[in-house]
């Protein structure tokens, strides 16, 4: 420099003559001298940062070029990650004042880049003519690699417990992706195939443990998970947790997960169990529990031929409360009504075991879908003995109660007709004409002394009837009971009557009468006029005497069993759609119904699939409702209902009496708001049935 300065004063040799000696003209030396004079660099800070998807970068490079950019450089190949502008250097006097060049102090750069997980990576930076940060126009590199190497933030997490309890799996632990996402999903996976097969939505814990082992990244605190997830039986799961944008847990929006496969948990318990199996006098008796592995609506015991594998016997059998299965395997779906427990008339001289199916067939067949459950290893033997036949002179039938009270005419007894039909009525009969007065379907009645009695005569256990009636007043009159293949209780397709004209009761003469309807039942055919016309007396009092509207309790009636004609109705007597909750003691049917979903997410549906649905999406299920020996206590058990159902310390349906209400309009407001129905129109279409039907006279 000092050459090319004073070379026209000194007798130095000349620079261009001396550097020309080693091939380099002066403009070359010039870039020489720039390049290793101004080439000053150095890298201050290198860390991760933020969420841990940033690193921060402090330093300065001084070069006169027009741009600076740095690079993200992947450690392992030396290939660029991405790059990033330096628009405002930071000034750095001290750096400046180092250097002795003037222009060194505007050299400094202080920035945050966005960086890929898991990686080995330096930074390089680049002083270029080229807008975009190429080498278009000269460029000089600087390269920090030597300073250091950088392991950028890969995801953390710890599964910390993992417990099952019945259905039901435990677990915590803690996931921190390196950046945040809206919304966290704990899955329990399939072992094997590696699919879902439950989640559950968890917000996450704060656990400043982990900001502190993560070196405080921002809002990794926030990584928290404690779930419970429903998982079925037989299985080996793993938990995956999915942090993402998307509400309902998928990955639409940006999602990453975190599997902790290392750490299976199995779900495999017994599901059937055989309690009890023994005789006496011929007769089976055996006991014990089965959970499919769906629901199916009906259930079935089986003798079956040990040496033949032949069926002997099949009979029906109601699925038994069994509170302690629901302990030992949890809340799955059914799993508290899962006993079997039951008595079969069976043949001498063989050799037996036991088999329970579950099906969708009313006969016990395969049809529909089924499950079996046999229990060939355990096995008994009847006595080599002739059932004796009941002697013809046995009844067949018998009253055991007839009574009235306040108009409502309460019968029990059985009746074992010649040949199996698939319809009951007991009929109410004027002791005077001979004429019916009214009639109800009421279901068949276990009654196990007369299996006894009639010495295990098939079909002598399902023979039972009793129900409550409502009769006119003024009246002597007996009860007559058909068995009939006509629903609607007449002589088609075959019947066989069974009458006690002996045993007659008078109702007593009416002292108040009740306001006389004025329906108007235009559209309304005769099976349905007939069931109305054998109500709606029952209705009107009960409903008069309960402070409630009878137009709304008969509005409701007509709408949830069809004019009774629904199979609920036919077959339990519900009248209402009254599910059998927690509290109810009675008997129970299951049957298909139509349920809305509370939420978004997975239920699983009737043909035990689970099935994702949006909140307010209608889907069926099987449910278990009440079941009734007659109409008249299902009118009851709605009265029951409406007067006594609490909502914390206040009565849930209060706004329903009449003394509350004022008008049926405002009733059936109250009916809907009180939680009664989901339809949103229910109680709009329950005032249009009163005033269409003219159910108002009733009032």
């Amino acid at each position: 420099m000092i050459a090319y300065k004073y070379n026209q004063t000194t007798n130095h040799v000349d620079p261009d003559e001396y550097w020309s000696r080693f091939g380099y003209d002066m403009s070359q030396f010039r870039d020489l001298v720039s390049y290793y004079y101004s080439n000053f660099g150095s890298l201050d800070y290198l860390a991760t940062s933020g969420e841990g998807a940033t690193i921060s970068v402090r330093g300065w490079y001084f070069n006169r070029n027009k741009y600076e950019f740095l690079f993200v450089m992947d450690a392992n190949t030396g290939r660029e990650i991405s790059r990033y502008q330096v628009k405002t250097p930071t000034i750095r006097q001290d750096v400046e004042k180092v250097l002795g060049i003037a222009g060194s102090a505007v050299s400094g750069f202080d920035a945050q880049i966005s960086v890929p997980t898991g990686r080995n990576i330096f930074i390089m930076s680049r002083k270029t003519n080229d807008p975009l940060g190429n080498t278009n126009g000269g460029a000089v590199d600087k390269s920090f690699a030597s300073t250091k190497i950088l392991a950028t933030y890969s995801p953390k997490a710890s599964l910390d417990t993992l417990s099952l309890k019945g259905d039901t799996i435990s677990t915590t632990g803690w996931y921190w992706p390196g950046q945040s996402y809206a919304h966290q999903f704990v899955f329990a996976m399939d072992a094997r195939t590696g699919k879902e097969v439950s989640r559950v939505k968890v917000t996450p814990n704060v656990r400043n443990d982990v900001k502190s082992y993560l070196g405080n990244l921002t809002n990794s605190e926030r990584s928290g998970f404690n779930a419970q997830i429903k998982v079925p039986i037989d299985q080996e799961v793993y938990i995956m947790v999915r942090r993402t944008n998307d509400s309902i847990g998928n990955t639409s929006g940006g999602s990453i997960d975190q599997k902790f496969e290392n750490r299976k948990l199995s779900t495999a318990k017994l599901h059937n169990s055989l309690d009890a199996l023994n005789l006496g006098n011929n007769v089976l008796h055996t006991s014990g529990w089965f959970l499919p592995k769906q629901n199916y609506k009906h259930q079935f015991v089986f003798v079956m031929d040990k040496e033949t594998g032949r069926e002997l016997k099949r009979q029906q059998v109601e699925r038994g409360d069994r509170s302690d299965v629901l302990s030992y395997l949890g809340d799955f779906d059914g799993s508290d009504k899962t006993g079997f427990s039951t008595s079969i008339y069976i043949p001498s001289g063989k050799n037996m075991y036991v088999m329970v199916r579950r099906t969708n067939d009313a006969s016990g067949n395969m049809r529909g879908g089924y499950e079996d459950m046999a229990y060939p290893n355990s096995v008994v033997k009847s006595v080599v003995s002739n059932p004796t036949p009941p002697p013809i002179s046995k009844l067949r039938a018998n009253v055991d109660v007839l009574l009235i009270d306040n108009n409502m005419l309460q019968t029990s007894g059985w009746f074992m007709p010649k040949q199996n039909y698939q319809y009951q009525f007991v009929f109410v009969m004027d002791k005077a004409t001979g004429r019916e007065l009214n009639r109800q379907q009421i279901a068949l009645g276990n009654r196990s002394d007369v299996f006894a009695y009639l010495n295990g005569l098939l079909g002598s256990d399902k023979t039972g009837f009793s129900t409550s009636i409502s009769v006119p007043s003024d009246k002597s009159m007996y009860v007559m009971v058909r068995r009939t293949n006509d629903v609607s209780g007449n002589m088609q397709g075959g019947y066989e009557d069974m009458a006690f004209p002996n045993s007659v009761v008078k109702s007593a003469a009416t002292t108040t009468p009740l306001p006389t309807p004025s329906f108007s039942l235009t559209g309304v055919n005769a099976t349905q006029m007939a069931w109305l016309n054998g109500i709606y007396p029952s209705i009107q009092k009960l409903a008069k005497e309960n402070d409630l509207f009878p137009s709304i309790m008969m509005s409701q009636a007509i709408a949830e069993s069809a004019w009774g004609q629904e199979d609920l109705a036919i077959k339990t007597n519900n009248l209402f759609g009254i599910q059998a909750d927690a509290t109810w003691t009675g008997a129970r049917y299951t049957a298909l119904t139509t349920e809305s979903a509370k939420e978004d997410g997975k239920v699983t549906d009737y043909t035990g699939k689970e099935i994702f649905v949006q909140k307010g999406q209608s889907y069926q299920i099987y449910a278990d409702f009440r079941k009734y020996n007659s109409q008249a206590e299902s009118l009851t058990d709605y009265v029951t209902k409406i007067k006594t159902t609490m909502n914390g310390s206040a009565y849930r349906y209060q706004g329903v009496w009449r003394s509350n209400a004022k008008t049926y309009e405002n009733a059936a407001s109250a009916l809907q708001s009180g939680g009664y129905a989901k339809d949103p129109h229910y109680a709009e279409n329950m005032v249009n049935r009163i005033s269409k039907y003219r159910l108002d006279t009733l009032d």
